[in-house]
């Protein structure tokens, strides 16, 4: 009978622990429950804000394209600027490409040498092209 009542004693008092830890565990998932809730408020707050951002920025860039289709294409350059550009084009190129002979003579690669001959062709046959297009137009 002793043993019975120590049982039982032990018994309550387990239960009733369970209970009290049971109201502590409801306060603290509701607590948990707000906190999350006010967490993920504040992430579709972030959310939507970031989404606005990107509508504004899209209709800008929209409006932008727009406006640069809407205006009429520049004038023609005249034949003067038009000669004076493509020397500019033509003289940097033989520039770059003389180099590349000095380079190819300074390291004796006559490979180099004879793909900066080519390149130089090229080149004068292209702006021979350019000259004709521009004496051709005006």
């Amino acid at each position: 009978m002793k043993h019975a009542k120590l049982l039982l004693i032990a018994l309550l008092a387990f239960s009733l622990s369970l209970s009290y830890t049971k109201g502590a565990n409801a306060k603290d998932d509701k607590e948990r429950k707000g906190k999350k809730e006010s967490r993920m408020e504040r992430h579709d707050d972030k959310k939507d804000k970031r989404m606005e951002r990107r509508d504004d920025r899209d209709d800008k860039q929209k409006k932008d394209k727009k406006k640069k289709g809407k205006h009429k294409k520049g004038k023609k350059l005249d034949k003067k600027s038009r000669l004076t550009k493509e020397m500019n084009k033509h003289n940097e190129r033989i520039a770059k490409i003389d180099r590349l002979k000095e380079i190819a003579d300074e390291k004796r690669d006559k490979a180099l040498r004879n793909k900066a001959d080519q390149l130089r062709d090229k080149e004068m046959k292209r702006h021979r092209k350019a000259l004709d297009r521009i004496d051709k137009a005006n």
